[in-house]
């Protein structure tokens, strides 16, 4: 038995993203602690802190299959794994494409990834695709 609980509130995304305080909050379980029991503060004690954007790196990216030409631009998914869980474009990263027009030949098109909301990126990472 623990003589205490802790609880956490908007603890799952930056400020930025939820507008939200995250919070910390300690409470008194039992008699395993003095406290004024007339005195509700000294049962309880909530704290703000805050939470940083996770970093995407080269290496939480998976690389980009060979794309073939259909005629117009290709824009293949990118599959981006930090921690273990699967980002989402559009909410957690942003993509844009170069030379993905027209069949490689002896260039290569590229495709940007850029972190947001909770996640960074220090520069866009590129990732390199050939189109056949």
């Amino acid at each position: 038995n623990t003589a205490y609980s802790v609880s956490y509130k908007n603890n799952k995304d930056i400020m930025g993203v939820s507008r939200k305080q995250p919070e910390l909050t300690v409470k008194v379980k039992g008699n395993g602690w003095i406290t004024d029991n007339a005195d509700e503060a000294t049962k309880s004690r909530t704290l703000n802190f805050t939470i940083d954007q996770a970093e995407i790196t080269r290496a939480d990216i998976a690389d980009v299959v060979i794309q073939t030409f259909r005629g117009k631009a290709l824009k293949p998914k990118v599959t981006i794994k930090v921690n273990g869980r699967k980002l989402k474009e559009g909410r957690d990263y942003e993509l844009t494409y170069d030379n993905n027009i027209k069949r490689s030949g002896t260039s290569t098109a590229t495709v940007k990834i850029t972190g947001k909301g909770n996640y960074f990126t220090k520069k866009p990472i590129e990732k390199v695709f050939v189109i056949k």
